[in-house]
This record gives C-alpha cells, sequence and structure tokens, in this order.
C-alpha cells in the first residue's frame, strides 16, 4: 500500500549493546573482521519527525545535535543511496532529535538510518525494494545498519553485516545501561586496537577467534567480552571504573557496548540492580534499566 497520504510520521529508532564482541582480524579492505552478538533496546531512542515538504526540494532535514553537520548525516546518505536504486526521491522535511548519545557505542546514527530507510521503502510503495536490495543498500551505510533492519538479536560476522538470528537466555535478568558523559570515536578505537595489536611480540593478524557455543546455553562472565575495552579503558580510566563499580555491586557481569563508551551489566537479582541504578544516578551517570 503507498502511504503518500500518511504524513507527518514519527519514528522512534532504539539502540543496540554487543554483549560479546571480538576483533579477529584486519581486512584488505581496511575494515575488521568481527564476531559479535547484537541485542535491541527500546531506550535511549531518537525521534524521527517526517512530513511533507515542498515540492522539488528533496530531502529538507534539521537535527537537534549541532554537532553533526546535516551534509554528512546518514539519513542524507541514505535518502541518496535509495532515491539513486529506486528513482523515489519525495519532497520530505526531516527533523531528528538525537537522544542516543553519540560515541556511546550504542548504533544510534545507524539505528536512525535502518528506521528511515525501512519508512522510504514503505512510502515509495511498488517502486520499494526487495529485501535483499534493501540490505546492500545498508549494508554500504554502515556495517551496524542491517541488524536494525530486523532489529531482532542476532549474531554478527564479516564487518558485522552477516547476521545469524540468535535466541538469548535473558528471561528473568535485569539489565543495566550506564551511558558516562563521554563520547569516543569509532575510527579511533579501531586504530587504538590496531597499534596495540601491533605492539604484540606474536604476528597480529590474523588472530583466533573466541568461540561460543552455538545456542549460547548460559549468560557466564566469558560471553561477556569485548576486544575494545583494552585500549578504550587505557585511553578513559573512568570508564573501567564504571564497569569495575558495576561488577562490585552484584552484577553478574559487565562490559563496554561497541567501542564504547556505554558500559551495560547484567544481574539476576532485580535488587542489585536497583541499587547500582540509584548509585549511577547519585554520580550524575545517565542510566537505563530493562527487564527480560
Amino acid at each position: 500500500m503507498n502511504t503518500h497520504n500518511h504524513l507527518p510520521v514519527t519514528l522512534r529508532p532504539g539502540c543496540k549493546v554487543n554483549i560479546f564482541l571480538d576483533i579477529l582480524q584486519l581486512r584488505a579492505d581496511g575494515y575488521h573482521d568481527l564476531l559479535t552478538i547484537f541485542l535491541p533496546l527500546p531506550t535511549p531512542h531518537d525521534i524521527l519527525t517526517i512530513m511533507s515538504g515542498r515540492p522539488g526540494t528533496g530531502l529538507q532535514l534539521q537535527c537537534s545535535e549541532s554537532l553533526i553537520p546535516d551534509s554528512q548525516n546518514i539519513l542524507f546518505h541514505c535518502y541518496r543511496d535509495f532515491s539513486d536504486a529506486t528513482g523515489f526521491a519525495p519532497d520530505i522535511e526531516v527533523h531528528l532529535d538525537k537522544n542516543i548519545p553519540m560515541g556511546a557505542g550504542l548504533g544510534g546514527g545507524s539505528s536512525d538510518a535502518a528506521s528511515f530507510l525501512l519508512f522510504l521503502n514503505n512510502f515509495a510503495g511498488n517502486q520499494g525494494l526487495e529485501q535483499s536490495n534493501l540490505h546492500h543498500i545498508a549494508s554500504n551505510l554502515g556495517a551496524d545498519v542491517p541488524f536494525f533492519l530486523t532489529n531482532q538479536p542476532a549474531m554478527a560476522t564479516g564487518r558485522g553485516d552477516q547476521l545469524t538470528p540468535v535466541q538469548l537466555p535473558m528471561q528473568g535478568l535485569t539489565m543495566v545501561l550506564a551511558c558516562p558523559q563521554i563520547s569516543v570515536s569509532t575510527a579511533w578505537a579501531y586504530k587504538a586496537w590496531d597499534d596495540h595489536q601491533s605492539r604484540k611480540s606474536t604476528p597480529p593478524f590474523p588472530l583466533t577467534p573466541t568461540v561460543l557455543p552455538d545456542n549460547i546455553p548460559a549468560l557466564s562472565n566469558f560471553v561477556f567480552h569485548n576486544s575494545f575495552e583494552r585500549p578504550v579503558f587505557m585511553e578513559y580510566p573512568q570508564l573501567r571504573i564504571v564497569k569495575e563499580l558495576l561488577l562490585g555491586l552484584g552484577a553478574d557481569g559487565a562490559a563496554l557496548s561497541g567501542s564504547g563508551a556505554s558500559i551495560f551489566a547484567v544481574f539476576r537479582e532485580q535488587s542489585a540492580a536497583a541499587n547500582v541504578l540509584d548509585q549511577l544516578r547519585q554520580m550524575d551517570v545517565p542510566t537505563y534499566q530493562y527487564t527480560f
């Protein structure tokens, strides 16, 4: 069904954490091979408001985050790539209200792009793309974008864009997400990891991947692993302190998400999670809680 008459539309793209992230090796194309597990979360979320635009104006974009120049916003690239592939270039005004912190390892930009891409594909009606073509556009926009198209727990390989759905035994657990007000550049984090590997006495690449059991039967501390922690914690020791605080207050597992700076912790005991939430808020660290 074509939805041209159904504007304005409000979208609420959520975020993700990587409950496991292993950097395997540097690829010939300059990216890195990963083994990671994505878990989608509903908050924090951005807000995309899409309205009809004046004829002939194409995409008009406003963003609440002044640090992102409009021309560099991933939504512009999303609109351009979709219109190049389909010939569909609607006149729309988009306001992006950023609530997912940048440089937090939560995939906010990727989530925005996937949400907007799905909107455009629906809005295009019979000019819309098949799922495989949509995935191709998403992958070119960013390694995390394909995950957000389905927004279901997944194991990811390659650059993070080759996805396999997984069942995670999260029932009955509580998660706390701490978002220290620090921004970590993903490009910097990869370079810092590369530099750390090159200083080792053994050849840095390829690395032996940490093998996870096929069905991930138990969430134990060994699953909560992130290759970025060593270089990121060296540069930002206050993030290590947050992780140690979470574990010291009863978390059953904790890890950096993505390249940071956010850190999540999982609790079997809801009372311990509530205590951590209180402690973090006293420290003025923005926090979120989820019960599975």
